[in-house]
């Protein structure tokens, strides 16, 4: 697409350059393409577009400056397509990167999940537990002291 304008470009240029005047012509309407070169002097007998040698010379210097300056175009525009196509990779790289890491994260986020499910689970387990078989000291309303077996039930669990 840009090497389709670049080449539009150029050949507009080229026409501009080709309406400039002094620019060198064809030597007449019936030899269409041809220059000729006369040496100081000579008469014409036809009617001509006659230019000065110098400025001839001066018009194939500046297309040549042109062409040299659209080659140096062309070839910062290929380094620009190689820097979008790593651009694009590098795009293309972190996309995947990001991904891989979602994944990644989302299996750590379900194995916490699962213990902290396992936790809570244990907790339940333990908070149901209040009646238990075990030993006790205590002392009796008649103010003796008291030591023995006996089933107990957890108002606190600490």
């Amino acid at each position: 697409m840009q090497r389709k304008k670049l080449l539009k470009l150029s050949l507009i240029l080229i026409m501009m350059l080709s309406l400039l005047s002094g620019m060198p012509a064809s030597a007449n309407t019936g030899n269409e393409g041809k220059i000729k070169i006369l040496s100081p002097g000579t008469k014409l007998t036809e009617t001509f577009y006659v230019v000065p040698l110098q400025d001839g010379r001066d018009t194939l210097e500046l297309i040549d400056t042109q062409s040299a300056e659209v080659m140096a175009l062309r070839g910062i525009v290929a380094s620009k397509d190689i820097q979008i196509d790593k651009l694009i990779l590098a795009v293309q790289d972190l996309n995947r990167n990001r991904l891989q890491e979602r994944a990644e994260w989302q299996t750590q986020v379900k194995n916490i999940s699962d213990k902290n499910y396992e936790l809570n689970t244990d907790l339940t387990n333990e908070k149901q537990k209040r009646w238990a078989i075990g030993p006790f000291l205590g002392v009796a309303h008649t103010g003796e002291f008291m030591v023995g077996i006996g089933i107990t039930y957890s108002i606190i669990k600490f």
